[in-house]
């Protein structure tokens, strides 16, 4: 039978985890084949995220998907591929990467909740991003055959990681193991719907439907199923139109990028270099922000080619190199070489659009900033009625924690749970969802956030739901007894006639261990005052 190490290369072996070691929090994503949770690795403390598998048994297709998904991550060493931080040989199987906070391009492009808003200048800088990382990927011979916008994770600073290699193939792969009808059929290269005999151009043309999507903030060839994109773009040559006043250069590019015949759209290297030099671009962009983002593009490429020869696994990397106050000098951690285009580069640069959705507010430094906690109290005194959405909407990046430092956070805290008693602003907060992204698992913070959590329920029982439980349930752990607390309320209104009342009780049930563990004897008159009040 084959082994697992049969498929892959002798250094993933220094990038090998276990799972123990890993404190598991929350559900950030999910797909067809594993479950993506927020996690912070327990010897070095580092935030990151897990990609749980759903296989059990490695074997066949899934053992080398899952490999080549490994290999990829590995072998690109770019500031635009997603930072791999490890993986595991044995069940569970697990792929461990950084934690991007800001979601996917796809969820920015089409206004879900808690996305951040993107300006011409994002979108600008966004696509250089996506060609230098795909032009890494294509140098080492690697084709992802997957690109679209969901696949795009944004930073900090707005800025992409290319993510889900799982249908990644390398160039040199022999015909037959090159498979057709692979990747999102909105974004797919006419001959990957027909062929297997093609190149690394099919992610040219994906990166074309992307440019479109991000112009007009639509998914390409919406509305249409599978098998009429396929006839339409492989029989016919069809692609989505465009609006009467697309720039013509702008057009004529994208046209050139999703070409019917693959030898004539460019190669990546070629559109970074039409993107870098500012002969293409979103209308509107700040070309500022361009010669920023090249400058620190160059500085982090001469670093990542100066210790490549010594890359050490990040979760392997000792405390004492791997600490804040050693970041700024030269180290052999793969994420400090990465870390120069993050450290060096202006969060507030969309402040544009920032601020035409916020008209009241400015946007808010960066949280170790010591202008913040000013900024942020300015902010308060500028409330009223009608922009209180706009507020929470505005603090929203930072109710996680993420990032934040612990006083800072503490404050954040403070002044939501004053701002928060009144009732309409409450009403508010939850419609946003945001009572569910509180740093519950923050060391210092997490007292403060279940406290305004069991304020909350207190006032609003009805809350308490299937998702809220979810989204609390990395804290039933640590603080299992001021959990039960915060859902006492629910039962003081439980309902049998209610699916969710149900869901909730059961949810509860299937975490008994940890409860009965963590806090047995209030667990056990909790259930025993459900039992003799329930209807």
């Amino acid at each position: 039978m084959s082994s697992i190490y049969d498929h892959v290369s002798p250094i993933l072996q220094k990038f090998i985890v276990k799972y123990d070691d890993f404190k598991i929090g929350k559900l950030i994503g999910q797909g067809a084949y594993g479950k993506v949770y927020y996690a912070v690795h327990k010897p070095t403390k580092k935030k990151c995220a897990v990609k749980k598998l759903f296989i059990q048994e490695m074997a066949g297709q899934d053992l080398i998907s899952y490999c080549r998904e490994v290999e990829v991550l590995v072998k690109c060493d770019n500031a635009f591929i997603l930072p791999f931080y490890g993986w595991s040989a044995t069940f569970p199987y697990i792929i461990i990467t950084q934690h991007i906070p800001n979601g996917s391009l796809f969820s920015a492009l089409h206004h879900r909740p808690l996305a951040p808003s993107l300006s011409a200048t994002n979108k600008t800088l966004i696509a250089i991003g996506i060609a230098n990382g795909m032009a890494s990927l294509h140098s080492v011979g690697i084709i992802h055959r997957d690109l679209k916008s969901l696949n795009i994770l944004l930073d900090e600073n707005i800025l992409p990681k290319i993510g889900d290699f799982g249908l990644s193939r390398f160039q040199d792969d022999e015909i037959s193991q090159m498979t057709a009808d692979v990747g999102t059929p909105h974004w797919m290269a006419p001959e990957l719907f027909e062929s297997t005999n093609y190149t690394n151009k099919v992610d040219v043309y994906a990166f074309g439907m992307l440019l479109w999507e991000m112009y007009n903030e639509e998914a390409p060839f919406h509305g249409m199923n599978s098998v009429q994109i396929a006839f339409q773009v492989s029989k016919e040559a069809y692609r989505p139109p465009w609006p009467d006043n697309t720039p013509e250069d702008f057009k004529s590019f994208v046209n050139l990028c999703w070409n019917q015949n693959p030898d004539k759209r460019p190669e990546f290297k070629q559109i970074y270099k039409y993107f870098i030099q500012k002969k293409i671009y979103f209308p509107g962009t700040d070309f500022e922000f361009v010669d920023r983002l090249r400058a620190d593009i160059n500085a982090d490429e001469r670093r990542r080619l100066k210790n490549e020869s010594n890359r050490i696994p990040p979760l392997f990397v000792p405390k004492s190199q791997s600490s804040s106050s050693n970041e700024s000098s030269s180290s052999n951690n793969s994420s400090s070489q990465r870390s120069s285009v993050r450290r060096r580069y202006n969060p507030t640069f969309d402040s544009s659009s920032s601020q035409t959705e916020t008209s009241d507010f400015e946007p808010l430094p960066n949280p170790a900033s010591s202008k913040f906690a000013e900024q942020f109290t300015k902010s308060i005194n500028y409330i009223t009625k009608d922009n209180i959405s706009d507020f929470f909407k505005l603090i929203s990046p930072f109710l996680s924690g993420n990032g934040v430092p612990d006083d800072t956070m503490i404050m954040i805290l403070r002044e939501l749970h004053k701002i928060l008693s009144d009732p309409n602003r409450l009403t508010v907060f939850l419609n946003l969802d945001f009572h569910k992204m509180l740093p519950i698992q923050s060391v210092t913070a997490s007292n403060l956030a279940l406290l305004l959590l069991l304020d909350i329920t207190t006032r609003r029982p009805d809350v308490v739901d299937i998702s809220f439980m979810h989204s609390i349930e990395p804290a039933i752990v640590t603080h299992p007894g001021k959990v039960l607390s915060i859902i006492a309320p629910f039962f003081k209104k439980f309902d049998t006639q209610k699916e969710n009342d149900w869901q909730v009780l059961d949810f509860i049930i299937k975490n008994c261990e940890p409860f009965l563990l963590g806090s047995g004897e209030k667990f056990i008159h909790t259930i025993y005052y459900l039992n003799r009040n329930k209807k």
